[in-house]
């Protein structure tokens, strides 16, 4: 998935930021506008949708590699497609439990990723996982501008509140500037 990521992402993404540039520069008749910005859309989309599937191919790697490794590779991931420092830390000492959990615990961690990436401006991440009095505690710190709207609203929000009732567990969201 990293090789699909690397390739295919960054090629869209100089595609996307020479369209930008073609838009910046020069005078252009309003159609020529609208053709450029659809295009700048569409590679948008493009880019989107390679995350999605090499995200989709790391639940593999999860398997093999275990929670801890996944969720690094994760973070190494994220850190490379956006340039945003992501480090994850497992104080626990251990896998976090059954098949399941582990899932749910990669899933809430790229599904955060991809909202908070879209929306926001993220200066650093450190995701956390840690255990208190028998429950495991998954802390997810975005550190940026613009983190208190939509904190807990939208599509990946749904999803994640989801998977957390399914687990029997509860969402404390703050941000940090």
């Amino acid at each position: 998935s990293g090789m699909l990521h690397e390739d295919l992402a960054q090629l869209a993404t100089v595609v996307k930021m020479d369209l930008e540039i073609i838009k910046l520069r020069g005078k252009h008749h309003v159609s020529e506008v609208a053709i450029i910005n659809k295009a700048i859309l569409n590679t948008n989309e493009l880019i989107n949708k390679i995350r999605k599937i090499t995200y989709s191919i790391s639940v593999d790697s999860l398997e093999q590699l275990g929670l801890s490794e996944a969720i690094n590779g994760l973070c190494a991931e994220f850190s490379s497609m956006s340039g945003i420092a992501c480090t994850f830390k497992n104080v626990t000492g251990e896998e976090a439990g059954p098949a399941k959990l582990k899932i749910d615990i990669f899933r809430i961690c790229q599904e955060m990723l991809i909202d908070k990436l879209q929306k926001h401006k993220i200066k650093k991440v450190l995701i956390r996982l840690s255990s208190k009095q028998g429950k495991i505690l998954l802390a997810i710190n975005f550190y940026g501008q613009g983190l208190n709207t939509s904190l807990h609203s939208g599509p990946a929000f749904t999803s994640i509140e989801g998977r957390v009732i399914c687990l029997n567990g509860e969402i404390l969201m703050k941000s940090t500037n």
